[in-house]
């Protein structure tokens, strides 16, 4: 029996729609139109300039997951997932899709300060929603049949999309700006290693989000470092730093994973502060 209010249903209906709305733009931008989404990056090189194979491996795994969220775990009959759907979520996912929507045309008619803009208010947007899901509904809080619907369908996503949206607004921000010298090298170099920092906090202290860490929004924020080296290796010691830093990610992740007993969940989703016991998912009962 659908016990979901009229509210969650309207939201249901508003992410379903929006969603199918803004990926049919964003994959059509990708693979059909002229000029692409991959003609615009080749054509406006910079530091920030991604491998656009890396880029479309992480795209293709998003939009799984999120199919996933969209079309399975926002409509399953359990308390759980009307709340975060209602409470967490809420109408942010539907204004998150149409701001792609509107990144998209903008990034293909080449006006880089729109586009940054909406990078911006776009990764304001997914922030807020993530903070809120980490802070109301830590991993150990969950029930045991809910939890890998939740980690897979729900957590990552929006880890991917959090450190995917602050990357566009660094590669479009740099696209705004007209450095003097060797000025852009200097400045791309402080903000790879300020997008490595937040990475690492999230890993292993949890920032925002109550010292809950979130271990795949630091894979997300690697493998989008490692698209940034394996274009930009003609430029070798920026490259070189862009590729220390991915492993210096994966490494951090590889001690929370020791230091949590080998768990690879612990590894990705725990809180600083818990116990064993606390980790532990709440029984079905």
């Amino acid at each position: 029996m659908d016990t979901a209010t009229r509210q969650v249903k309207l939201l249901r209906i508003g992410n379903i729609i929006s969603f199918l709305l803004a990926s049919g733009i964003h994959l059509a931008a990708i693979l059909v139109l002229s000029p692409n989404i991959g003609t615009i990056i080749d054509d406006n090189f910079c530091f920030f300039t991604p491998d656009k194979s890396f880029i479309y491996v992480f795209w293709g795994l998003y939009y799984l997951l999120a199919f996933g969220f969209v079309f399975y775990a926002q409509l399953i009959d359990e308390e759980y997932a009307q709340k975060i759907v209602k409470g967490v979520i809420g109408p942010w996912f539907i204004v998150s899709n149409l701001v792609l929507v509107g990144w998209v045309r903008f990034l293909l008619a080449e006006n880089f300060d729109w586009a940054f803009i909406l990078s911006i208010i776009n990764s304001v947007i997914l922030a807020y929603v993530h903070r809120k899901l980490f802070r109301f509904f830590p991993l150990y809080s969950l029930p045991t049949h809910y939890r890998i619907a939740n980690i897979w369908l729900i957590f990552v996503p929006f880890s991917m999309l959090v450190a995917n949206w602050f990357y566009f607004a660094i590669y479009t921000g740099f696209q705004t700006v007209d450095f003097d010298g060797d000025m852009d090298s200097y400045v791309a170099t402080v903000i790879l290693l300020i997008y490595t920092i937040i990475g690492w906090g999230w890993i292993v202290f949890g920032w925002f989000t109550r010292r809950n860490r979130d271990g795949f929004f630091g894979i997300s924020v690697a493998w989008l470092l490692s698209a940034v080296a394996s274009e930009q290796r003609d430029v070798f010691l920026f490259a070189a730093l862009a590729g220390i830093l991915s492993i210096s990610l994966f490494g951090a992740i590889f001690i929370v994973f020791l230091r949590d007993g080998g768990s690879f969940t612990q590894a990705l989703y725990s809180n600083q502060d818990s116990t064993a016991e606390e980790r532990e998912p709440l029984s079905e009962s």
